[in-house]
């Protein structure tokens, strides 16, 4: 082989390598788009996964494409994966059958396509029997900073002992946001021992990118989540408070719509702090219609935890804990 040719080998490789793509500067994934640690899905053995990935870096090359759950256990390749339609433009999303078989517990979600690498951490909750009483904690007005905040350190010892199926952080995350506050909070969240996610509306873009949209559905089981901007679905008129309006600017919306409409009741989350049961009702246009709720949201400001039970379409058993900043 003459040196010409070994030259144009060399270039056509470069040229043709896929490049490395991971985080940004504030922390948020490029090449994986859902789920995510403040987005995670709860699954149980041998069912679909939804995984989202950025269209761009998945196009970026044909190496093959891998998906992997990594906990401390090892590392599994999940092999039975089928392309769905994209939910919008910029995302390729595949559904993944999860092995029958694995564990209970956390595990990270890892993409890969030639040099294209992308971890997100807790961001697969596999369940094998779900509980029949949820036990939830939820987190309120954080604030984490560099040297003050809500002693997040502290809540993930106690979820430890509370053992709550998953977390729901709600108000602000940041008392500033910049990269360090960013990062101690996801440092903080990974070391959470259940599912976190995260309702937040403030005003800023890379907060909301990383956190995912509001309003938006999760599900538990056979029990469905909404998770709602400040404000959203608080009026006492049901007429004025359609689904389909308030999950209008959702790219998941159909299927969220779906979630929605085949449950019996749902428990609501708004980024103040405000939590609450909702039915929807089938006669006026598929409005929500508050139940019951749990404590006054007056009492849950400033930073505190509330831990509770959830079953039925009823909320016991609460407690609210200040902790300190």
């Amino acid at each position: 082989m003459n040196k010409t040719v070994r030259l144009f080998i060399a270039v056509f490789i470069l040229a043709t390598a896929c490049p490395v793509l991971a985080r940004d500067s504030a922390g948020a994934l490029t090449f994986i788009k859902g789920p995510t640690s403040s987005q995670p899905q709860v699954v149980k053995p041998g069912a679909s996964l939804l995984i989202d990935v950025a269209e761009p870096v998945y196009n970026s090359c044909g190496c093959r494409f891998h998906l992997y759950l990594d906990s401390e256990g090892g590392r599994v390749e999940m092999t039975d994966m089928t392309r769905l339609p994209d939910p919008a433009t910029g995302v390729y999303r595949f559904a993944v059958t999860v092995a029958a078989g694995m564990e209970d517990g956390l595990y990270d979600l890892i993409a890969q396509k030639g040099a294209n690498n992308d971890t997100a951490l807790n961001s697969v909750s596999i369940v094998e029997e779900l509980p029949a009483a949820l036990r939830i904690m939820q987190i309120h007005d954080p604030r984490v900073d560099a040297a003050t905040g809500l002693n997040l350190e502290l809540t993930a010892e106690l979820a430890a002992q509370d053992k709550p199926a998953f977390i729901v952080i709600t108000g602000e995350l940041v008392g500033e946001n910049n990269t360090q506050n960013i990062t101690r909070l996801l440092d903080i969240l990974n070391k959470m021992p259940a599912p976190v996610f995260v309702a937040y509306s403030g005003e800023d873009e890379s907060l909301r990118t990383m956190f995912g949209p509001l309003p938006r559905v999760f599900t538990y089981g056979e029990y469905v989540f909404l998770l709602a901007a400040p404000g959203q679905s608080r009026t006492k008129t049901c007429a004025e408070q359609p689904i389909r309006d308030l999950l209008k600017d959702n790219q998941d919306r159909q299927i969220e719509l779906r979630l929605f409409d085949k449950s019996n009741n749902s428990l609501y989350f708004d980024a103040d702090g405000n939590t609450s049961v909702i039915i929807p009702n089938p006669h006026d246009d598929d409005c929500l219609k508050a139940v019951q709720e749990t404590v006054a949201p007056a009492l849950f400001t400033g930073g505190a935890i509330r831990v509770f039970t959830y079953q039925d379409g009823k909320i016991g058993d609460t407690k609210t804990v200040t902790i300190p900043r």
